[in-house]
């Protein structure tokens, strides 16, 4: 199972009139950047390490959409997600990472 590799997880479907889509990212700051694209005012809000983790915090200036990221020093585990709503439609996503 170490070699399993996912290379799209793409889909599209209506359920009870709401739309739902999944797709395949190549990283967290990819996450990121596309919201910034969607909603302007959405950025990095701060960083702390605590212990052997970097914590980042990301939102927009109402605090609507909010996403948290968490990597190790190393960069070699990354897990991330954020919710909101953009044009009034609610999201939500996230992101795990493990390298050697």
């Amino acid at each position: 199972m170490s070699r399993l590799q996912i290379c799209d997880l793409s889909f599209c479907e209506t359920a009870n009139g709401s739309q739902v889509q999944g797709g395949l990212l190549a990283n967290s700051l990819l996450v990121f950047d596309f919201l910034g694209t969607y909603i302007p005012t959405f950025g990095k809000q701060f960083s702390e390490q605590t212990g052997q983790y970097l914590v980042e915090q990301y939102s927009d200036d109402t605090g609507e959409n909010t996403g948290y990221q968490i990597s190790s020093l190393d960069g070699k585990q990354i897990i991330a997600g954020a919710s909101g709503q953009v044009n009034n439609v609610d999201y939500a996503l996230s992101f795990a990472q493990s390298s050697t």
